[in-house]
């Protein structure tokens, strides 16, 4: 059997990507039929697991930097290129976290051991979040306390068992964004203030205010088009033009190509 992921429109619909830039995939399954008979339709007894995470993004909007640090979206190269909004990379100074983020990673799965090997394979599982959307597979990753719905389809007759339950409420004060304090961190990296800056692929250095105090931040002066510092010259000579004759670096001007001109034919005459 092969089945058709057309996961450029997925990207597409929901990322916005740029239609084209995803590549489509056809998955080649194998399939086996198996000759023993399914038992009685029933709610298939599921298995549900759940871990609460913490951890650090490496988003913009998560981190505080100094010592003219401008961080970016790194460029992936791939099936769907463009910035990943969850690594960064900058070339100079340092950046550190403002806050963490908890969330609880639910799993549903079905209880492999108690159906069997025909029974379970008879079942397929699509699992959907607080908001009513599906999930892809059957892991939810909730930052903050909500109930989630299970359906499991009964591939052989068609029937939908549903699993509905709510997660997370003992955790509500330990998921979502969590603040840090980054002062101890920026004291002993950073030779100057720390600031923010706005910015959706990259920081935007006319957008920066200092932190925690949100005074405006001001731009770093951007070298001259040359790549001289402002006021220093390369050590050459302008070019110096005099009248009538031809500078030691420019072009000779027309009057001193017409007196050549002359002086020639003068001598050609002679």
């Amino acid at each position: 059997m092969i089945t058709h992921i057309d996961t450029a429109a997925w990207a597409t619909a929901e990322y916005s990507a740029p239609p084209g830039a995803c590549i489509t995939y056809d998955q080649e399954t194998q399939v086996t039929i198996a000759a023993e008979p399914l038992p009685a339709p029933a709610a298939p007894p599921l298995v549900v697991a759940s871990e609460h995470v913490v951890e650090t993004w490496d988003t913009l909007a998560d981190l505080v930097c100094c010592d003219g640090a401008y961080p970016e979206l790194r460029q992936v190269q791939g099936h769907c290129p463009g910035g990943d909004p969850y690594r960064v990379e900058y070339h100079l100074g340092f950046c550190t976290h403002l806050r963490e983020h908890g969330q609880l990673e639910v799993v549903y799965d079905f209880d492999r051991e108690a159906l069997g090997a025909a029974a379970a394979s008879n079942f397929a599982g699509r699992l959907f979040g607080p908001d009513e959307q599906p999930w892809i597979g059957v892991q939810a990753n909730l930052r903050a306390p909500g109930c989630l719905r299970f359906e499991a389809l009964d591939l052989a007759r068609g029937e939908v068992f549903v699993d509905e339950r709510c997660h997370g409420d003992d955790l509500a004060g330990a998921l979502g964004p969590l603040d840090l304090d980054p002062t101890a961190t920026l004291a002993a990296s950073c030779a100057g203030p720390a600031y923010v800056c706005e910015g959706e692929d990259s920081w935007d250095p006319e957008q920066c205010t200092t932190w925690p105090d949100g005074q405006v931040y001001p731009a770093p002066v951007a070298p001259p088009e040359d790549g001289l510092p402002a006021g220093e010259t390369s050590g050459e000579s302008p070019a110096v033009e005099s009248e009538g004759g031809c500078s030691a670096q420019g072009r000779p001007r027309l009057p001193a190509l017409v007196m050549l001109g002359l002086v020639w034919r003068r001598r050609v005459r002679r």
